[in-house]
């Protein structure tokens, strides 16, 4: 008899808000399990969010146990952050570590674009300026155009902590006339609700409507084995990953 569909999570240990929307987004399809990355420090910097990735392996092996069918690092900025071409190498830690199926929410973001066939996206994150202008250059590096962005200015993890889906999808909703030219909207930062407002968004401004959470589960239940649709994703719940180049 196979194993229950299991998927390891290791995202920032200030984090709520994966535990609070994966399962939604799962929809009973897999049980997601949890196990924390500590960083130095809360500001929204480089400096600080790339030390999560010190601890990959030994939190890995806290959910070894579990038999996980898959591995998601479900962290935006800490994967994006490493350059335009290492979004990945975390992905490759954890694989080699665990021997299953793992990506990094990076990448995961990198495969939606390319499986919706995207060219420009409106992005809303909660970052400051500086840490947004890294991720327009990291998307801009794999031929995604997302200059027309939009940022809440969070300059540490508590202030990401205190915005609700609502103030999120009001954001959105007023930045509608920047939408124009776009292919779809994405919202980065694992730790910023959306799922409550993602299908109606989507409804509402008749493009596909991602986040950050929403790319990560759905790679993740990819890998895992869930193959039948994810209620709630609207177009991207629909799609398989990418058959070539996997992780890339």
């Amino acid at each position: 008899m196979p194993l229950p569909i299991r998927i390891g999570v290791l995202l920032p240990q200030g984090n709520l808000t994966c535990e609070q929307e994966f399962p939604a987004i799962g929809a009973g399809l897999a049980s997601f399990h949890y196990q924390r990355l500590a960083r130095q420090g809360t500001a929204m910097s480089a400096a600080s969010l790339l030390t999560l990735l010190e601890q990959v392996e030994p939190a890995a092996g806290m959910l070894a146990l579990l038999r996980p069918r898959a591995y998601v690092l479900a962290c935006t900025s800490g994967t994006f952050l490493q350059g335009a071409q290492a979004h990945d190498v975390a992905g490759q830690r954890l694989r080699a570590a665990t021997g299953a199926p793992a990506i990094t929410t990076a990448s995961a973001l990198l495969q939606a674009c390319r499986a919706l066939a995207l060219r420009r996206v409106f992005m809303l994150t909660p970052y400051p300026s500086a840490i947004t202008d890294e991720e327009v250059g990291f998307l801009a590096a794999h031929g995604v155009d997302a200059r027309c962005c939009l940022s809440l200015g969070c300059a540490d993890g508590e202030q990401i902590r205190q915005l609700t889906a609502a103030r999120v999808y009001r954001a959105l909703i007023g930045a509608r006339r920047q939408l124009r030219g776009a292919d779809a909207v994405f919202l980065s930062c694992t730790n910023m609700p959306t799922w409550p407002f993602l299908a109606r968004a989507e409804a509402q401004l008749g493009m596909p409507v991602f986040s950050s959470n929403s790319v990560t589960a759905w790679a993740g239940l990819r890998l895992a084995g869930a193959g039948a649709g994810l209620p709630g994703l609207g177009r991207l719940g629909a799609l398989a990953l990418p058959d070539a180049a996997l992780y890339a």
